[in-house]
Order: C-alpha cells, then structure tokens, then sequence
C-alpha cells in the first residue's frame, strides 16, 4: 500500500471467508479516500437489506493480481438486534477492470423480472465511456444479467444511478448520470441524465429518454427518487448539479408522467439564492442527493441535498400542493355604439361597458391543509399594445389610466367563489376591427415560514402552500366588437378576387435559376358594404416561402401576411377590416426550393370575411405558372499538341511490341460546359472518332490513323467505346506517359499532355536519327523553311464527314450536370507512323480531324436548350512530315549493283565447294543407319578354374 492512496486494509474474518479459501483465493480489502469510493444503498423490499460494493484486489498468486468487485449485504433479523453479514462475489462476462471504478453508484429494484431483485451499480470509467451493470445473485455468486453501455467518450456514464417509478406502472425505472457528458454541436451542454423507461420486457432495447443540463454544471453528478413531491400520483426525479450557476449549484426536479414517463421539462429549480442570507452562499450545491423520505410528517416527500465544499447539508421540506382551477368569462361581443346608462360614471359622462366574471376553486391532496386559503388574482387587458407604448382602448374601476384591475378571495376547499369585474371602453375608440384580449392572472400569497434556531423544532408548513403550476395559473378571454353594416346589422358584401404572377409568356413561365424572387400581384375588391375581417388565405407549393408584401401603388399597403405556425404552405392574410372598395398589393416569395423535378407552380387564393357575402365564386382563383429549366450546353476541344511529325522506317502491324512503336502521342480533349440556368439530369457526347483511312485497292479494310490507347474522363460521365477501338493490339507502354487533362475547376481553356524529357527522348529513338535531326533543327528554324511550301505539295483533310477516314461512334453519357460546372473527355491516342510513311509522305500536311456533339437526353423534366449553335465541335490535329522526307535520297551506280551480284554469287560458289570438300554433302545410307547389329558373348575362366582344372 502507497501513502499516497491513503488506503487502510482490512481483514475479512466471517463465514464466507471459509467458502472463498476453498477457492485457493486470498483477498485483501482496501478502503480508499483518494481513488475509490464506498457506496451504500438500502434495498427496497420486505427484508430490509443494507449493500455496498467495495472493490478488493484477488490475489490466485503472487504474481497474479486482478481488481474485481464484491457486493457486501447486512440484513436485520427480526429476532434480535443482530445482524446477518453476506458477501457475494462477483461473476461477470463483462471487462471490468479495477479502473472502471465498478461500484462508484449502486441501487436495486426489479427491474428484469417481478420474482427477483436486481442490483444495478456504475462504473463511470469502464472503456473510458463508462457502463451500468445489471447483477443478480445465482448459487451464492453475483451474475451480470444486463450492461448498458455509453457512446459519449469521457462522459462518466454510470457517475449516478436511481431507482424511480416514474409513470407508476409498478415497474422500476433508471436513472443514470453522466455529469462529464458534453455535445460538439452544442456547447451549451454540459452534463446528462438518461432514463431509461422500463418496457417489462428486460430493458435491453430500450432507447432513454435524455435531459441535458447548462455547460460546466456537472448536471446528473447526483441521483434521487425524490418520492411523489406534489402528491400527483406519480414519482419524481431529483438531479444535482453543483457546479451550476458559477459553482453556487443547483437542483432540478422533472416531474414522473404515465404517457411519457418523465416530463421533459423541470417543474423546478432550486439554487442557494432562494435561501435566506446565512445560507446563500452556499457552494457546490446539490453534491449529493437523498430523497423519498416525508420528515416533517406532512404528508409530502423532502429532500436531503449536500453542499460538499462549504461542508453544508440543507433539507429541503416539501410544502401542500394546491391545485385552483378557474374559468374567466364575458360577452363574445359588444355593441360599439351602447352608451347605457349603466355605464356612467359622472353626469355627463357615459361609455360602453361590459361584465366579466372570475370564477375560482381549489383543491388539494393533503388533508392536513387549512379548510381556507387565500389567493390573489389580477386582470389585464391589451398587454401587447401596453408592451408597445400605446394606449389600452379599456379602463376598470372607473379609472381611466387604469389598464388591470387586481383583488383577494378566500376560497374554501371545493367550494367555487365568482366575482363580476366591470370593464369600460374609453369613448375616443375608433378601432372597433380587433378584439379585446384580457388576461387573468392568479396565485397564493407568497408567506415565508420563519427560520427555526438551531435545536429549536421545525415550523409547521401546512399553512404555506403553493400552487400546483402543472395546470397553470393564467386564462385568457377577447370580446369582440359588433360590426356596423346599416340597421340591419348585417353586412352584404360582394368582393373579386383576382390575381396573376408578374412573369412573361403564356403561360406564365418562370426559368429555374433567374432571379430569387418570384411575385404575385393580387387584387381584391368590394363593390357593395364594407367586408369585416375579410381575410385572404394562400395556399402555395412547398418550394415557394413567403418574403413580405408589398403594395403597388406609393401608399403603404394595410394588409399584413403571415404563414401558418407548423404549416408554412398556408398563408394569412389581413386584406382589410373593412374592405371597403380595392387592395391591391404584391405577394413575394423566394424560389431557391423549386426542383427541377417541379414542372409547375399552381397558387390557389381564397378570400373570405365575416360579412354576408353574396357571391362567393369570384371569392378563389388559382393561377399556374410554368416551371422550365433553361440550360445551355457547350463543347469545346483542343488537340495536345496540335501539330506532330511522322518519319523514320514503317514497321508492319506484326511488328508492333510497344505502343512507343506505333508512333507519336496526342490526345483530343473535350469540354462539355453547362452555361445556362438550370441544372441537365442528363446529356450525351457523340464523338466521331477517325481510327482508319479510307479504304484503298491495297487495303480494303483501311490502314491505322489514329490508334486509340485509352479515354480519361473528368467529372459525371460514362464512355462507351465498341468493341476493338480501344487499344485492340493490347499493347503496352514501354515507359508510361503521364497524360493528365486539366481539372474543370481550374483553366477550362487549357488541357497539357505533358511528356517528361526521358519519354521524349525514346520517342525520338523510335524515329532514327532523322527525327532527331529535325527536332534539334526545329528549334532555331520556322516549320514552314523545313517543310517547303511549295504549291506542288498538297494538303490533305482526313475525317468522316469528307469520307476521307473511318470514324468510330463514341457515345459518353453525362449524369446530373449543374448549372456552371463542366465534364472533361479526354481521348488518348497515338498517329500510327507507318500509315503516314506509307500513303502520305509527298503530301505537305495532314489534318486529321474528329467531331464532338451533346444532346439532352429526354427527361421528364421541362428543359429548354437556350443556344443550339454550341453544341458542336471539332478537334484537329495537324501532322507533317519528317524533314528527312522532303528530300529524295540518292539513286545507287549501275556498277555497284552488278559487282555486288557478281561478288555475291562468286561468295556463294567458294561457300559450296568448302562444305563439299568437307564432306557436308556426304550421308550414310538408310540401311547403314537401320541395321541392327549383334554382339557374340565370350566366356572368360575365373581364376579358381585357373588353379584347380576340373579333373
């Protein structure tokens, strides 16, 4: 043992220590201040049992040592005031080692199964994450039954557990604790608990119900079963986290529910501030919790709640919950012009007047709770014009600046208690459009109970209840004002509704990309007594959201919109109150939700109001403006390089080994473009790609032009070659060439074929010494000087559309191509030399030429090509001759050729006559070389025969 972990041993002397020597086992018991943490729990049933887990270390031998747990249970027999002592060791398939800090929070419940008692402990450091193991006790031994695990690294899952029924269906639920738990996305975060709502089914897919408490608060460093605290049936949750409000701490109380298990939402939070001055500062409050116990026997559950820096442990008493219900009435209407008498206040002085009635009653669960209680209630009105400095168009008790009214009853349990407000109307109104919210507001009398002196007995909180704010404590009520249309009383409207979208064409057609903003110009009218409340409902596609509105005309429009509260694609609008005569104004809407798979906009308007209106068909229209999708594809290729040079001997196709041997590198490289304003689902490139000449009498099925090596593509697209196009010789490299088109995203208008210095150089072998002379002589001399430009010697174009080349048919398909981004295509190739040499050598230059064409593929989608002009292309490639062919090499003398023959066959007749004279010309015969030969056995005398003649 260390001095530095302050640990002090113990020996296990009892009856199981008899069992555990069998197990060849020796254990010694360690308690630990610094590191390790003894935790107690009393178990919840019948028996009365009193645990804890230590953690002791097991030695099997001596250079064996592993950390395990031990569940240590003292149980209080009935026929005396002794105690029964168990120790049950731990089995367990779960890695728990002595770092887990297994034991750190215990409790128990039947939480499995309703025959057996489980106990549940933390290990908050388990896999650095921490877990909560399930254990039940089989045969004597402690057997892990259930292990939830954490996925927040260094959230100290398992810091706190606690047994709570939380929606009182009998079965335990669980709390855990991970005060060290913390959000990336959230940095508000800090600390959680998670509940686990117990499914009767084993728990084991049961997903928990998380509570996040503020950052640095430690929310979830302490668990307890708070007991049913407002005494609604169902358990509550208390969390500590003493680390909130700057290290004061807090507790927090959630309240137990039957649909959802815990309301996800605190009904309370409790902080050192509410206490009186000796004990507001307070520190680290709510370190640790103890609850469910009714200590002051008032029939509610209190609270024990440690402070452990400032050394304090506070008891939070529970007070009578009271639950007032309470209705507020009044007339849904009044009538703007009813200056009765009733409602004078002076001699000369009448005004519009109405009753409204407060209606209250309690009642409450704790029978101890005086018969009487007192609550105070208050009326408002037009709390929202108050809010916005302007004045209340109603006044009470006949006081004109006074906007609330406020008063006290005694109520009786169950028994209702009305009172009748008068609520008057100041005479200068004139907006009898908008209802009269009023507002009431009530609660009992904040009375704090005195403090007792130290040993002196608690008070009595029966007589200071509070109110029970699960139900609320505010009603709201509006009156109305008649509406005015003659003597009647009834108002005959007859309003239009029409309205248009502010595009082009016909029918209106709005271009995918344009402009953010899309408007709809609306007009209603009214051409008989003013419309109340005429309101306008809108209802457009899920792409479109309201901006604002605008009027048409300089005035500033009265009419207000707003979308509807869950439903966006709903819209309300206030057209007037009344309307009268017009209203026109602009509704504008931001367009970046239209798809392109959104072949149209179809608006639908209905205008209504509370009048008698006539004719209600010209009261909705619906309008549809064409959605199309504008796009603009443009191709565009360049030759890398764009001028080559053929020369050197021609070699056959047999003779081909190497790709190096066919002749000089190029590539085509096309650039499929999207210029326009919406996005292409998809389009296709045709390149003709001119892989033969022609054929010729020789050669009818054509010679090689371009050999096609490989096609590179950048970007969403699919190239499909026929058979025997690409590479069908199967010839390789014999030192690769990087060919590396340029990304769309950078230069679009340059795409290098680069070749290093040492792929030149075997280029320029495979072509002679010639080659190299014209490059070296290229360098310090104009192309046109080397070549000669002489008008004898021709030009020739090689392509299909001349019928001068064979083309193949590549077609590469394009996938989504947005609105401003490209598709690279780059062919790769080789100029078969010995084509040129062959058919092309007295010719000046050869273009050879390929051609490249995109087309949209057909979609269900409306897409309109803006520019067709563009979408064509060709790539040509230039080759001339190797300076050593423009000039004809020299003829050979006549009588070089006959001394050569004459030699040759001089050579030949000495070459003959040598092998003669050797014997070369001389064979043996067939029978010579056939016949079998045989051999004749002799009999030689050994040399005891010698010795010894027989007789």
């Amino acid at each position: 043992m260390t001095k530095r972990s302050r640990c002090k041993e113990m020996l296990l002397v009892n009856s199981t220590s008899s069992m555990l020597a069998k197990q060849n086992l020796y254990f010694t018991f360690i308690y630990c201040i610094s590191k390790h943490k003894f935790t107690r729990h009393l178990f919840d049933t019948p028996t009365r049992w009193n645990a804890s887990f230590y953690c002791f270390k097991v030695f099997s031998d001596v250079t064996n040592k592993d950390w395990v747990a031990l569940l240590f249970l003292r149980k209080a027999l009935k026929s005396s005031a002794r105690t029964a002592t168990h120790f049950l060791p731990l089995t367990s398939a779960f890695e728990s080692p002595y770092t887990s800090t297994l034991g750190w929070a215990i409790t128990s419940g039947r939480f499995l199964a309703k025959n057996r008692t489980d106990y549940v402990a933390g290990a908050p450091r388990a896999n650095s994450r921490g877990a909560v193991l399930f254990f039940g006790k089989e045969s004597g031994r402690l057997v892990t039954r259930l292990v939830l695990k954490s996925d927040h690294l260094a959230s100290s899952f398992g810091f706190s557990v606690a047994s709570v029924d939380l929606n009182f269906d009998t079965w335990p639920d669980l709390a855990v604790g991970a005060p060290f738990y913390f959000d990336a996305k959230n940095t508000k975060v800090g600390g959680a608990v998670f509940v686990y709502i117990n499914d009767q089914r084993g728990m084991k897919n049961v997903e928990p119900i998380k509570l996040l408490g503020p950052t640095d608060s430690l929310f979830g460093f302490a668990l307890a079963n708070a007991g049913d605290v407002d005494r609604d049936g169902y358990y509550d949750l208390a969390i500590g986290a003493p680390y909130d409000e700057g290290g004061m701490g807090a507790v927090y109380l959630y309240r137990g529910d039957k649909n959802a298990g815990i309301v996800r939402k605190y009904s309370q939070k409790i902080v050192p501030t509410d206490f009186p001055t000796p004990f507001a500062s307070i520190q680290t409050f709510g370190y640790s919790l103890s609850g469910g116990r009714d200590l002051d026997a008032n029939g509610y559950s209190d609270l024990l709640v440690g402070a452990y820096q400032t050394s304090n442990i506070v008891l939070l008493r529970a007070r009578p919950v009271v639950t007032v219900e309470a209705t507020f009435v009044g007339p849904s209407t009044i009538d703007p012009n009813d200056f009765s008498s009733a409602c004078r206040i002076a001699r000369n002085n009448s005004f519009i007047c109405f009753d409204v009635t407060v209606s209250l009653t309690y009642t409450s669960r704790a029978r101890e709770v005086n018969d009487r209680i007192t609550v105070d209630y208050k009326l408002e009105a037009e709390k929202t014009r108050l809010d916005a400095n302007l004045n209340s168009r109603v006044f009470f008790d006949k006081r004109l600046d006074q906007s609330s009214f406020s008063d006290r009853v005694r109520l009786r349990n169950g028994r209702m208690v009305e009172k009748k407000v008068k609520v008057y109307v100041k005479r200068d109104v004139r907006d009898y459009l908008r209802p009269i919210p009023m507002e009431l507001n009530y609660d009992l009398p904040q009375n704090t109970p005195s403090t007792p002196n130290p040993g002196s007995p608690v008070t009595n909180l029966i007589n200071f209840p509070i109110l029970n704010m699960a139900v609320g404590n505010k009603r709201d009520l509006e009156v109305h004002f008649q509406k005015d249309c003659g003597d009647d009383q009834n108002c005959n409207s007859n309003m239009l509704l029409s309205a248009r979208f502010l595009l082009s064409g016909s029918p209106p057609t709005y271009s995918l990309g344009s402009p953010d903003e899309l408007s709809i110009e609306v007009t209603a009218e009214n051409f008989d007594e003013p419309a109340y409340e005429a309101a306008l409902l809108v209802v457009v596609p899920e792409s479109l959201s309201l901006v604002g509105v605008t009027s048409v005309e300089e005035e500033e429009t009265k009419t207000s919109c707003s979308p509807r509260e869950g439903n966006e694609t709903y819209i309300d609008c206030e057209v007037g109150n009344p309307l009268r005569q017009l209203q026109k104004f602009l509704l504008r809407f931001e367009t970046r939700g239209i798809r392109t798979d959104e072949p149209e906009l179809e608006v639908s308007m209905f205008l209504t109001t509370t009048s008698n209106e006539t004719n209600t068909e010209d009261d909705q229209v619906t309008i549809v403006a064409k959605v199309i999708v504008e796009v603009d594809l443009t191709v565009s290729g360049k030759s890398k390089p764009e001028q080559v040079f053929f020369g050197g001997e021609s070699k056959g196709e047999s003779e081909m080994e190497y790709l190096e041997d066919i002749g000089t590198p190029l590539s085509h490289t096309f650039v499929v473009r999207n210029i326009g304003t919406g996005d292409v689902p998809g389009a296709v490139v045709s390149i003709d790609w001119p892989y033969e000449i022609m054929n010729t009498p020789l050669h009818p099925n054509g010679k090689w032009l371009l050999y096609l090596t490989d096609i590179a593509v950048v970007g969403n697209a699919l190239c499909q070659a026929p058979r025997g196009i690409i590479n069908p010789l199967g010839l390789e490299s014999r030192r690769p060439i990087n060919y590396k088109p340029v990304s769309s995203t950078t230069a679009r208008d340059r795409y290098q074929v680069r070749v290093t210095d040492r792929a030149r150089r075997s280029l320029t072998d495979d072509y002679g010494h010639g080659m190299q002379t014209f490059l070296r002589r290229a360098r310090d001399t104009n192309i046109g000087e080397l070549l000669g430009t002489k008008s004898s010697r021709e030009s020739k174009v090689l392509d299909c559309k001349q019928s001068t080349a064979r083309c193949a048919v590549i077609n590469c398909t394009i996938g989504l191509l947005k609105k401003n981004k490209d598709v690279v295509i780059t062919f790769q190739a080789r100029l078969w030399n010995s084509t040129f040499l062959q058919e092309y050598r007295e010719v000046k230059q050869v273009d050879v030429v390929s051609y490249a064409s995109v087309r949209m593929l057909p979609s269900r989608f409306s897409i309109v090509e803006a520019n067709p002009e563009n979408d064509k292309t060709a790539v040509s490639t230039r080759a001339f001759p190797d300076f050593d062919l423009q000039t004809e090499a020299p003829g050979v003398p006549l009588w070089i050729i006959i001394v050569a023959v004459v030699g040759g066959l001089l050579l030949l007749v000495l070459l003959i006559l040598c092998l003669w004279k050797c014997g070369f010309f001389t064979r043996k015969s067939k029978k010579e070389k056939y016949e079998a030969r045989y051999y004749q056995a002799k009999k030689v005398p050994k040399a005891s025969e010698k010795e010894y003649p027989a007789p």
